[in-house]
């Protein structure tokens, strides 16, 4: 008997690693089918900006990137000559250097034309560039530097996107490993199911962004922290804090890992002391940070500090703005982010079963409402992993009870969305007899079980079920169809008045 239940388990396991495998294969194809397409080039800028960050400084030891801070343009001599040399700038014919930048003239923004991937614009060169952390740049132009690149023109997505299809990959393991020791498998596997497939996470997280570095950072240290609280294991215990040290020198939102561990022990383990810890590592993170950008010139650090602390804000609807609507680059109706923001409200309600992940999510949501007053939809990204945990929790209860209110919503929102997207059908003309049949269809085998009392409840959940299967594929044949979609999507890039 004893052998029987083994040999049960060992299956149960099998099936369920091997479905984890499946997911991982599914997160890597789509996330690396032309992922240097889409989103294009001329979406944002920034992907170059960090990349030539960390070339520049691993290359020459000296900061240059672009930026449109207009304090980059204090330093420069009257009637100096500037010239571009790859991806530094000299200053009458003299190349800065470690030796000599302490009396290099500085800051200075030289306005270069520079082609990446085939696209010329023009760009402020500035040096030295202070107004981000080191690590984040020199994190994302690594497949620059292997690859034996020097010049800023060298420099495309086909390269700096690469390591974040495999980054993706990971996030995507990490969501099914927080989702199954909060939730259990089958919330573990639908939550993993909707990181590899929901479009707008799929082409979010092939951006060479600060972000998309971030985002497994702060599920790793939720996982050390929950592993520490478990097993009380000192070395558990500074992994995390050594993530809470680094994340901020990849961006400051990684302020947010040290918020992460104040929350779990003030809230979860009553700690003071060790919630402490999370207050002086990421304070100590940032002080790296300040004496890193007053090395190369305390008053461009502390102009570009100033420009950044006073720059736009978008009032107090900002969370409003974050949360609204779904975007990339470009806005992009994505019922599935949408569906996942009311999961989460609907656990928040619930919030002694789901502290934790609301800890996660709410933690890095206030650390970019405070500091992120812009609409960026790359801000986002480290959001997506529990918003997709959150939806998994509801989707496996939907379909486990067939609730004839809450169902409407996600067939309105997440289901009509991949419908929408996955089709390839953008004028819905032609078919408003078909969708108002197939609607009328669903709401009739839905009402079943209310009409006789519980009784055909199986049609109710197989349909539920038929449906979130089909979505998972409609989601990936968006992503096969991107080239068209895309150009579709509105010109305006943000919900803020006056913003584009």
């Amino acid at each position: 008997m004893h052998k029987l239940i083994f040999l049960f388990g060992l299956r149960k396991n099998l099936l369920f690693c091997c479905l984890i495998f499946l997911c991982l294969v599914v997160a890597f194809q789509y996330r690396n089918r032309g992922y240097w397409l889409y989103p294009p080039v001329a979406s944002t800028f920034d992907e170059f900006a960090y990349g030539w960050l960390g070339m520049s400084l691993i290359e020459n030891g000296i900061p240059t990137s672009w930026s449109f801070i207009p304090d980059y343009a204090n330093g420069i001599p009257q009637n100096s000559r500037m010239y571009f040399h790859g991806n530094i700038v000299s200053v009458n014919s003299i190349i800065p250097t470690k030796d000599n930048f302490v009396n290099f003239p500085k800051p200075i923004r030289h306005i270069q034309e520079i082609e990446v991937d085939k696209y010329k614009s023009q760009f402020p060169i500035v040096q030295p560039y202070l107004e981000q952390p080191p690590l984040g740049g020199i994190l994302i132009s690594l497949p620059l530097i292997f690859g034996g690149k020097t010049s800023f023109e060298q420099a495309s997505l086909f390269d700096l996107r690469k390591p974040f299809v495999y980054l993706g990959v990971l996030t995507t393991f990490l969501v099914i490993l927080l989702a199954n020791q909060w939730y259990g498998r089958s919330v573990a596997l639908v939550s993993g199911l909707l990181y590899a497939t929901v479009p707008t996470i799929i082409l979010g997280s092939r951006l060479a962004l600060p972000e998309n570095i971030l985002a497994p950072l702060l599920l790793l240290e939720i996982l050390l922290l929950e592993a520490y609280i478990c097993k009380k294991q000192k070395g558990i215990l500074l992994a995390a804090l050594v993530l809470a040290f680094i994340s901020p020198l990849v961006k400051p939102f990684g302020l947010s890992l040290g918020l992460v561990g104040i929350a779990y022990f003030v809230l979860k383990e009553k700690d003071i002391k060790k919630a402490l810890l999370f207050i002086i590592t990421p304070a100590m993170s940032m002080g790296a940070y300040v004496l890193y950008g007053m090395s190369f010139d305390k008053n461009t650090f502390l102009g570009v500090l100033s420009y950044q602390s006073n720059r736009f804000f978008a009032g107090p609807n900002i969370l409003l703005y974050k949360i609204l609507i779904p975007k990339i680059t470009k806005l992009f109706l994505d019922g599935w982010i949408f569906f996942g923001w009311l999961s989460v409200a609907v656990l928040s309600f619930k919030k002694s079963k789901h502290l934790s992940l609301l800890l996660g999510l709410f933690s890095y949501l206030l650390t970019i409402t405070f500091f992120g007053g812009e609409d960026f939809g790359w801000y986002r990204l480290p959001l997506y992993p529990f918003l997709m945990i959150a939806t998994g929790v509801l989707v496996v209860e939907i379909i486990k009870r067939a609730e004839f209110f809450s169902t409407l919503i996600f067939l309105g929102t997440a289901v009509a969305s991949s419908f929408a997207w996955g089709l390839g059908v953008y004028d819905w003309s032609e078919h408003l007899i078909s969708f108002r049949l197939f609607l009328l269809g669903a709401i009739c085998v839905l009402l079943l079980p209310l009409v006789f009392r519980n009784k055909f409840m199986y049609l109710s959940k197989l349909l539920l079920l038929l449906l979130f299967i089909l979505t998972l594929y409609l989601n990936t044949r968006a992503i096969n169809n991107i080239d068209m979609i895309w150009p579709l999507l509105g010109d305006e890039t943000s919900l803020i008045i006056g913003r584009e």
